[in-house]
């Protein structure tokens, strides 16, 4: 007579669990070997970011009729679009505020154009209720955002130089020239 023989179509759960117990104690082990990656970005790897970032504001500008600008700070920069209300900042990706840390010096040259020249006699004109204290006026020009450099609806710009310089290796800046105010150019080696 034929019985039939049980056989054994699977893993028992303590077997599975066994195996995963030990493909993570080698994860473990390797993720604990590798060696650590500085999160700091490099000077090219910023000065990259910041030109994809200038392309795209141009493209968009093109595109969609826009004046935009960008304006430098020390420690970052920051894109900016002009609608009836002012200047604004942009604040959508792939277009955010970028402040790098304190590794990094931002070096601006404006070029020979300049729009803002005649800011501060267009500041006499603006007029102010009696009741507005100073403080106000304060905090206002704390927001008050001012572009160094335009971007037209043509996507011609303002023409500037800038430098990304890290403070700790100054021979590594990496430079960018946008004097013609039609292209912006990476410059090799360079010294203003």
């Amino acid at each position: 007579m034929f019985v039939p023989r049980r056989s054994q179509l699977g893993f028992t759960l303590v077997e599975v669990m066994v195996v995963a117990a030990i493909v993570g104690l080698m994860a473990w082990v390797i993720v604990l070997q590798l060696p650590e990656r500085s999160s700091e970005q490099t000077p090219d790897e910023v000065a990259e970011e910041f030109a994809q970032q200038f392309r795209h504001v141009r493209e968009q500008a093109l595109l969609r009729q826009w004046v935009a600008g960008i304006e430098f700070k020390n420690d970052g920069y920051r894109f900016v679009l002009w609608n009836e209300q002012g200047w604004q900042v942009i604040n959508q990706a792939p277009i955010t505020p970028k402040d790098l840390s304190e590794h990094y010096q931002i070096v601006f040259i404006p070029g020979d154009f300049e729009l803002l020249q005649n800011e501060d006699a267009m500041d006499s004109l603006t007029f102010s209720s009696i009741d507005e204290d100073d403080e106000d006026r304060e905090e206002d020009e704390e927001r008050k955002i001012t572009p160094q450099v335009i971007i037209f609806e043509s996507s011609e710009f303002v023409p500037f130089r800038v430098q990304f310089r890290p403070i700790t290796d100054p021979d590594a800046t990496v430079s960018f020239d946008g004097r013609s105010g039609v292209e912006l150019n990476q410059v090799e080696n360079a010294i203003w």
